[in-house]
This record gives C-alpha cells, structure tokens and sequence, in this order.
C-alpha cells in the first residue's frame, strides 16, 4: 500500500498532468477557477469574454481533465476510490 505522502505526490501529478493537456482557452479558465478562486463572471470580465463562452471553456475542460486522470489511472492500474478506502482502513 502507498504512504499517504506518495498518494498525495501521484495526484498532484495527474492532475498537473491533465491540466497540461487542456487547450490553452479551457487551462486559462480551470486555473483562474480553482487556483486563483475566481468565480465565472469575474473570470469572464478579466478575460474579456462572454459569461457562456467561459462557462463552456469550464465544463469541458474539467471534463477533459476527469477522462485525462481516469485514463492515467487505468494505465497505471489504479482506482481513486479503492486507493482511499485502502488508506483508510475501509477497503
């Protein structure tokens, strides 16, 4: 079983990893949303774009992001769930 620090390491990884991956348009938007805490209309004033066109940069970004960790974890031969509820005594 992993350590929590080494689980912790991978997951950063992913998600680095598929973030990269994104489109610069869907990056921008997912960053400025989660990194810097901004919400949709403010992250489409300093874009200087439509509410709806950042709206759909999120969704499919983030969708993008779950199908690019979810292949990374199939790959490797993992599952999210079963590695926390292992973690956690519950699995």
């Amino acid at each position: 079983m992993k350590s929590n620090a080494s689980w912790v390491i991978e997951q950063r990884q992913a998600i680095t990893s598929a973030l990269l991956q994104l489109p610069a348009s869907q990056r921008q938007v997912v960053e400025l949303a989660y990194f810097s805490g901004l919400s949709q209309q403010e992250i489409a004033s300093r874009l200087d774009s439509r509410l709806d066109t950042v709206k759909t940069r999120a969704r499919l970004g983030l969708r993008r992001r779950r199908a690019a960790i979810a292949r990374r974890r199939f790959a490797a031969g993992g599952c999210l769930v079963v590695q926390c509820a292992a973690a956690y005594g519950q699995a």
